[in-house]
């Protein structure tokens, strides 16, 4: 009686390679040769191998696991002596991929005034079941500023919240600037339909005022002095 045992993690973080082992044991008296068969690196493997009475065989077993489960079988066949039964021969394993999905949220503030520096942040999420790595952030705004958000690894049910400095130009005055920001991960992810996120930020107006201060009467034949201001009631040079 061969029996055929598998050891493989029930999960494993998507995009990598799941390794257990797989061990086989002559349940008897004798010595049994057979044919070995598993997976390395997701290729099926055989060999012709010799046990002795009541002796165990391990072998290492390895698959690339994906975004979908794999199921892994390793097997023996062919024994030299006839098997009381073959049930036991043959097992399989489920191993089941831990996926990440990682999203942004891009916040603005609600206005901002010409030839300005404001806050803005950016959130980033990991609301899936597995460890995202290389996780970047990047802004992109209609002004042509680019920002980079470097957040690394990022756990299950992690956030992280990344202020960033925005400059609105003298010459966005009565606009309104659009950013967005896209997150990526060097893992496979679930969805990536909600790696990017856009918000608008109104600009304020130039206003330039003119006011004039004149004597409101003066003697014939003289000359009449008086100023005339000019304001710029905004933060940007004009």
């Amino acid at each position: 009686d061969i029996v055929t045992t598998i050891n493989m993690p029930t999960s494993t973080l998507a995009g990598s390679t799941a390794t257990g082992t797989v061990t086989y044991t002559n349940n008897s008296n004798a010595t049994v040769s057979f044919t070995i068969s598993y997976p390395v690196g997701g290729v099926t493997t055989t060999e012709t191998v010799t046990v002795g009475p009541n002796g165990t065989l391990t072998r290492t077993v390895s698959v690339f696991v994906g975004t979908t489960p794999v199921t892994v079988t390793a097997g023996a066949s062919d024994s030299s002596i006839p098997e009381s039964t073959t049930a036991n021969n043959t097992v399989s394993a489920v191993v089941t991929p831990l996926i990440p999905d990682v999203s942004v949220t891009l916040d603005l503030p609600a206005s901002a005034q010409p030839g300005t520096t404001v806050t803005a942040t950016v959130t980033v999420r990991n609301i899936g079941a597995g460890t995202a790595s290389t996780v970047i952030g990047t802004v992109t705004l209609s002004t042509g500023q680019q920002i980079t958000v470097s957040v690394g690894t990022l756990n299950p049910a992690a956030t992280t919240v990344t202020t960033v400095q925005v400059f609105v130009p003298g010459t966005a005055t009565g606009s309104t600037i659009t950013g967005t920001a896209t997150v990526a991960t060097s893992t496979p992810e679930i969805t990536t339909t909600n790696n990017t996120s856009t918000d608008t930020m109104p600009v304020g107006a130039l206003d330039i005022v003119t006011t004039i201060n004149m004597p409101t009467s003066t003697l014939a034949g003289s000359t009449a002095s008086g100023t005339v201001t000019y304001t710029n009631n905004s933060n940007a040079t004009v």
